[in-house]
This record gives C-alpha cells, sequence and structure tokens, in this order.
C-alpha cells in the first residue's frame, strides 16, 4: 500500500485526486492539509483516517480538534504545520508523478 499526503485536499484538484483515491484501492491517505474548509476538511478526515491534517489558521484548527476528538488524528497548524505542510508539499509531487505514472501506463 502506497501512503500519500494531499496538500490542498478542499480544493478543486485535492478533491479530484481524493476522487482517484477512492478508486485505487493501494493507496492510504496519511495526511491532509486545507487552507480553512473547516466543514470538508472534516468529512475528509473522517472518511480517509489520516494520521495528521493541517489547517493555515490556529483558529480553525481548534474548531477541527473539537469535531474530531473521536478520531485518532493529530491537527497542526501555523508555524507547528509549516514544516508539516512542506513535507505534505514533498509528498504531494511525489504523488502526482506516482498517478501520472499510472494514467500513461495505463493507455
Amino acid at each position: 500500500m502506497k501512503k500519500i499526503g494531499i496538500l490542498g485536499s478542499t480544493g478543486s484538484i485535492g478533491t479530484q485526486t481524493l476522487d482517484i483515491v477512492r478508486k485505487e484501492k493501494d493507496l492510504e491517505v496519511v495526511s491532509l492539509a486545507a487552507g480553512s474548509n473547516v466543514s470538508l476538511l472534516e468529512a475528509q478526515i473522517r472518511e480517509f483516517r489520516p494520521k495528521i491534517a493541517a489547517l493555515r489558521e490556529e483558529k480553525a484548527a481548534a474548531d477541527l480538534r473539537t469535531r474530531v476528538q473521536d478520531l485518532p488524528v493529530r491537527i497542526v497548524s501555523g508555524m507547528e504545520g509549516s514544516a508539516e505542510r512542506l513535507l505534505l508539499y514533498l509528498i504531494f509531487i511525489l504523488m502526482f508523478c506516482i498517478l501520472k505514472e499510472r494514467v500513461i501506463n495505463a493507455k
């Protein structure tokens, strides 16, 4: 199983990427990062069960922590989340390369 992180998971490309993850049974989402859409990120956390999720603002992260306190997910934000979001970005690039290779090989 390949582990991936989604940077911008609540945006257009992020949601499309998660659509692919739903179809590809050998992909596991281990991290999600979003700007400020707490409601959609909560739904994604509940569906994909990542180990960590990041939001830009601490206020939004505090709200999300309350919403998902029943789940074993770490919620980060601000400076704490910056390094982790950079790692998520690098994982996103890797994930894009893997998915691109699958599309090319499927043709």
